[in-house]
């Protein structure tokens, strides 16, 4: 085991700072530490414990609110807006979502990278419990920080163009989702390890199809987008790692709910033997 592993962290034993014992609980005291925070988050991931993930972030939320610091606040409102959506916890999904974006807005973070990021984060959580008229809106508040943005890592504008194209295609707008859904594709592929993103989206094209045109007239389509997805996941190049795992085993599903049940068994497969190893 590594030294750092059997070494105690602050959180493991302290409780969280008292406002009334730091003076002026207005003034921001400090802040939390983000990159350690997240980097234990993904620890918690990769072993899939959820409560263990919950648990953390509930302590730095309670950290950064005894120090004031409302950036740590927004960040971890929306880190805990996305893992109430994978338990899922629609109540406390949407609570987190929306004071997300309370803090996002406010003037030292309205128009920011983070806050674009906040924004993301919390219309996928609406999206995810089906208030694509409430995600639609704050999609479009981190799209026009992300196209405005020099500096932005391409791969979050595919993200971007996906998550507003399903949230499009829930509120059955299909010709404006297909085309976001495109966007996504192309932008993925002028990246390293966009293949997986770019599958994602060829299984959501499958989904809108069939929602658009009904189950039979969009059968030739949907395997078509089906066998797309499936060349990228089996591309080489792609790295094998808890990303990839947790990606796979969605996928794996929408390939079960077309009928390619062993293609399906293959990916919930890979995807085991990776969270065995992490």
């Amino acid at each position: 085991m590594d030294y750092q592993d059997k070494t105690l962290k602050a959180e493991d034993y302290q409780e969280p700072r008292c406002a009334v014992c730091s003076g002026d609980p207005s003034v921001p005291r400090g802040s939390v530490p983000m990159q350690r925070v997240t980097d234990k988050l993904d620890e918690y991931f990769a072993k899939r414990d959820m409560k263990g993930a919950e648990r953390h972030l509930l302590y730095w939320l309670s950290e950064a609110r005894m120090l004031g610091d409302t950036r740590g606040e927004m960040s971890l409102r929306s880190e805990l807006a996305g893992l109430y959506r994978k338990l899922p916890d629609e109540e406390k999904a949407v609570e987190s979502a929306e004071r997300a974006i309370e803090l996002a807005d406010m003037p030292q973070a309205a128009g920011t990278l983070s806050a674009a990021t906040v924004y993301v984060n919390a219309a996928t959580a609406f999206q995810a419990f089906g208030r694509h008229d409430r995600a639609i809106p704050v999609f479009e508040k981190a799209k026009a920080i992300y196209e405005a943005s020099e500096d932005l890592a391409g791969a979050k504008l595919g993200s971007l163009y996906n998550n507003m194209a399903l949230a499009l295609a829930g509120c059955g707008r299909y010709d404006e989702a297909e085309a976001y859904f495109m966007k996504a594709i192309d932008t993925m592929g002028r990246f390293e390890n966009g293949q997986i993103e770019q599958a994602i989206s060829w299984l959501n094209v499958a989904d809108l199809y069939e929602a658009k045109l009904g189950a039979e007239d969009a059968d030739g389509k949907v395997c078509e987008c089906l066998d797309r997805a499936q060349e990228l996941l089996d591309s080489p190049k792609i790295a094998r790692n808890v990303h990839y795992a947790y990606a796979a085993n969605a996928c794996a599903d929408t390939f079960s709910y077309y009928g390619y049940f062993a293609y399906a068994k293959e990916l919930r497969a890979r995807s085991e033997e990776i969270y065995d190893r992490a």
